[in-house]
């Protein structure tokens, strides 16, 4: 691959998104690059290299944080073979969705300041139809399910930490 062109090895990857996201940012930034799948490298020309590599140091990919790409979809596959199944989670098995309701606090914040803001427009708003109000009346249903989601965590949490 050397012998062709004169490349330099500008990024080593784990995961091939992550050099296909590369590429596509160097391509423009009109700067040719070349992915080595067998070596798991990316290769740009040498005398493109010095502006590739601040190109590629900006992006600051982190690849220990990117996503099992072979089992991502595992446990959304399991809940569509079993959601149906009325015994698989009493076995010990937990649907993926309630794995994250530690969150549902922040997504909850996120939907009441939504709800501000849709208020602030509500009222600066000249013309007031039907859509206003259903998104208001969603937005609402959506905050108060976040919430008692997350205080049904916190509690559960509790009443475990007391056994």
């Amino acid at each position: 691959m050397h012998a062709e062109k004169n490349l330099k090895k500008i990024f080593q990857y784990e995961y091939l998104v992550n050099a296909k996201y590369l590429k596509d940012i160097l391509q423009e930034n009109k700067i040719s690059a070349i992915i080595d799948y067998e070596n798991k490298s990316l290769f740009v020309e040498d005398n493109d290299f010095n502006k590739a590599i601040l190109i590629v140091n900006e992006e600051n990919i982190n690849e220990s944080k990117t996503i099992d790409q072979e089992n991502f979809m595992e446990e959304y596959d399991e809940w569509n073979r079993n959601s149906l199944n009325p015994g698989h989670y009493l076995g010990g098995h937990i649907p993926f969705f309630y794995k994250t309701r530690s969150n549902h606090l922040k997504f909850a914040i996120i939907t009441l300041i939504s709800l501000i803001i849709q208020i602030v427009l509500f009222f600066i708003a000249t013309n007031i139809d039907l859509w206003n109000i259903l998104f208001l009346i969603i937005t609402i249903i959506i905050g108060i399910n976040f919430t008692v989601s997350w205080i049904n965590y916190k509690s559960e949490k509790r009443k475990a930490q007391e056994f």
